[in-house]
């Protein structure tokens, strides 16, 4: 497994998302891809013990996040996307509720998060409050061994 250094200052961007009711958000350097996947009729193997979907040739495996943090699917097929992740050597996606903002991370966003790291999280790097707002950032490292499965 690839360790996560996640630190305020190798953040470029987040994208923030809706999952189960709560806000995540991913740094925007690993998103390979945001698809809706209403639009991918015969490229998505979705309904397979195995999910995937083919984007430019590429097979790419849908894990389930929901399971991983316990929650529920809550967005209308209309606002569903996936998110496809490349954190390290291995590219995947998942499913959100919906999309919900994107930020460049300049120095006076940055100096308006607090990051607290979580150690005893198995999926979460941490959380990142935000005017407010607890946007949590998962692991994606820790998702890897479900693609060697």
């Amino acid at each position: 497994m690839v360790e996560n250094t996640t630190t305020i200052d190798t953040l470029t961007g987040l994208v923030v998302f809706a999952l189960g009711g709560k806000e995540y958000c991913a740094d925007i350097k690993e998103i390979s891809a945001i698809i809706n996947p209403n639009e991918l009729k015969e490229q998505a193997d979705l309904k397979s013990d195995k999910p995937s979907v083919k984007i430019n040739n590429l097979r790419i495996p849908i894990i389930n996040l929901y399971n991983y943090f316990n929650l529920k699917a809550r967005g209308s097929g209309e606002t569903k996307r996936i998110l496809a992740v490349e954190p390290g050597e291995k590219i995947f996606g998942f499913f959100v509720d919906r999309i919900k903002e994107i930020f460049t991370m300049n120095r006076d966003f940055k100096e308006k998060i607090e990051f607290i790291r979580f150690n005893n999280e198995p999926y979460l790097v941490g959380v990142l409050n935000f005017e407010g707002r607890n946007l949590y950032l998962p692991d994606f490292n820790s998702f890897y061994k479900d693609l060697d499965e």
